[in-house]
């Protein structure tokens, strides 16, 4: 990234209010992910997290996360570098429901391996799924054979 100029220090100070939780809420540009963002150049805008932790800490490849869970936080105690594979692991951690509302429950928990180490799933939203794949080919005349040789 090298290193900000003091006048870019200062225009950072102003695009963030310190909150009673302690997260410093970054009130200015966000990017459509609901992180904050921070012009470093002309053309060129960074996550505002990012910016701010490796001026404390130096340039890092890992990801940033926010120990608070506030994307838009850019208080640098609430930042830790993290392999991706734990960053996706602790926010998994904190998601109890499937996106339609199924509780991530014993019963109702597939665990599979994926690109970035292991995947939930919901047993119910898989199910339903399956029934909808069945009943798809079984309209269109195809056979599980011919589908799963097109695979």
């Amino acid at each position: 990234m090298g290193s900000l100029t003091i006048r870019a220090i200062e225009r950072f100070a102003t695009k963030f209010e310190i909150q009673e939780n302690g997260c410093w809420g970054w009130k200015k540009i966000y990017s459509t992910d609901k992180y904050g963002r921070f012009s470093v150049a002309t053309s060129q805008s960074k996550l505002a997290h990012r910016v701010i932790y490796e001026l404390i800490n130096g340039p890092t490849e890992l990801h940033i996360d926010h120990l608070c869970r506030n994307t838009r936080c850019v208080n640098p105690s609430h930042l830790e570098a993290v392999s991706q594979r734990t960053n996706n692991r602790r926010q998994a951690d904190i998601i109890t429901h499937c996106p339609k509302g199924h509780p991530y429950s014993s019963h109702n928990l597939i665990v599979r391996k994926g690109a970035y180490g292991l995947e939930r799933k919901c047993r119910q939203c898989d199910r339903a799924w399956s029934r909808k794949s069945y009943l798809r080919r079984k309209l269109n005349g195809e056979s599980q054979r011919e589908t799963a040789h097109q695979r």
